[in-house]
């Protein structure tokens, strides 16, 4: 009869080769934190989640408005924030940026419109200047004024598609912004 004693490299190879998905169907997980450095996506009843939808980068070409097209919110939501990062330098033609909130394009019911939120008369604005909701965050980007939230208009029992604008105070001749909707589900 043979040895029946694994050496560690054998042990660890066969470690290494185990399939580690896991099916949680079914299961139930308390008090539980997830790390982890890949995207997540989470469906169903998650209640008390924290999450944010992004628009797309949008892309200057000229004008005086810049739309973020419908972000998506789930029912039971509370809106928290909503904001807009600048992510390649703006040019503009000495006007001011001001950010504003609604449920359709261009309205205002989510977060009433800033006229200088985003900067005071400038011909330029860096990457990485931005403002939203939150006093400390809008200070942190180098925002010139919060976006404060409307009142009454955090909660919906419906989903609702929330669209953020961009306005300035002359032509928009270049660069780029992205917007944001951040929402804790209550649902």
């Amino acid at each position: 009869m043979g040895n029946r004693r694994m050496g560690l490299a054998r042990m660890e190879a066969l470690l290494e080769a185990v399939d580690r998905d896991l099916n949680l169907a079914n299961s139930t997980l308390t008090n539980c934190t997830i790390t982890t450095t890949a995207a997540c996506v989470f469906t169903g009843d998650v209640t008390g989640a924290e999450g944010i939808t992004n628009s797309a980068v949008i892309t200057a070409t000229s004008g005086t408005t810049w739309s973020s097209g419908a972000m998506s919110i789930p029912a039971g939501a509370i809106i928290t924030d909503v904001g807009c990062v600048v992510t390649a330098t703006l040019g503009l033609g000495s006007g001011v940026l001001g950010l504003k909130a609604g449920v359709t394009a261009g309205a205002t019911n989510i977060a009433a419109a800033v006229a200088n939120s985003l900067s005071t008369a400038v011909t330029s604005l860096a990457v990485g200047k931005g403002c939203n909701s939150v006093a400390i965050d809008t200070a942190a980007m180098g925002g010139n004024a919060i976006v404060p939230l409307a009142a009454n208009a955090a909660y919906g029992a419906a989903a609702r598609t929330i669209h953020c604008t961009l306005t300035a105070g002359d032509t928009i001749t270049g660069g780029s912004v992205r917007f944001w909707v951040k929402y804790m589900t209550m649902a």
